[in-house]
């Protein structure tokens, strides 16, 4: 049980960082299409 919470922590922690990646990429993007 505690392997499955963790992996859910790691796994929360990820798809929490998302946007943040996708917004990185996206402004690396638009500053390379220039």
């Amino acid at each position: 049980m505690l392997l499955v919470g963790a992996a859910e922590v790691g796994l929360g922690q990820q798809l929490e960082a998302w946007p943040a990646w996708v917004m990185l990429a996206g402004g690396v993007f638009l500053i390379l299409r220039r």
